[in-house]
């Protein structure tokens, strides 16, 4: 099945550890235009994967209303909970502000202008210049044949390409 290049990604954050936060990744399926929702759900040491396929844009928006509802809710509910949409900046919030209808709504909102963006955005890979750290200075592999005394302070050089 061929997916967007892009995909929305909820991030929901249980401690600063990161070892049983889940994760909501919400693709476009090419071939059918629906969406599929991938849950992984991180249970007490194991890792459950829940999936959801075929989904219209109003029920994935439906699917998330109920998610934020419950996160507004549950008495022990995530820390925090970060937002990644197609070619905008990660947003990250308190849990706690779920509780308010504000938070939520704008979060469905968001959500649904990345449905409307998620097949139209392209992830472009950038090159970016190898650098190596000596113990004096950053090196690039051409630049490795000069020598740099221990007094040299530390300083970076970039290949061209």
């Amino acid at each position: 099945m061929p997916y967007s290049d892009t995909s929305i990604m909820i991030h929901l954050i249980n401690n600063d550890l990161h070892a049983n936060d889940d994760t909501i990744r919400i693709r476009n399926n090419l071939d059918t235009n629906r969406f599929d929702i991938t849950y992984v759900d991180q249970n007490n040491g194991s890792c459950i994967t829940h999936n959801l396929s075929g989904l219209t844009r109003s029920c994935v928006l439906n699917y998330l209303y109920m998610l934020f509802k419950n996160q507004s809710l549950d008495e022990e509910g995530y820390k925090s909970v970060q937002l990644t949409l197609p070619a905008l900046p990660r947003i990250i919030v308190s849990g706690e502000k779920f509780k308010d209808l504000y938070y939520r709504e704008h979060f469905l909102m968001a959500i649904e202008t990345g449905l409307e963006h998620i097949e139209n955005v392209e992830n472009v890979k950038l090159t970016v210049p190898s650098v190596h750290r000596t113990r004096y200075t950053y090196e690039t592999p051409v630049s490795r044949r000069s020598t740099a005394h221990a007094s040299v302070p530390q300083h970076l050089k970039f290949e061209e390409k």
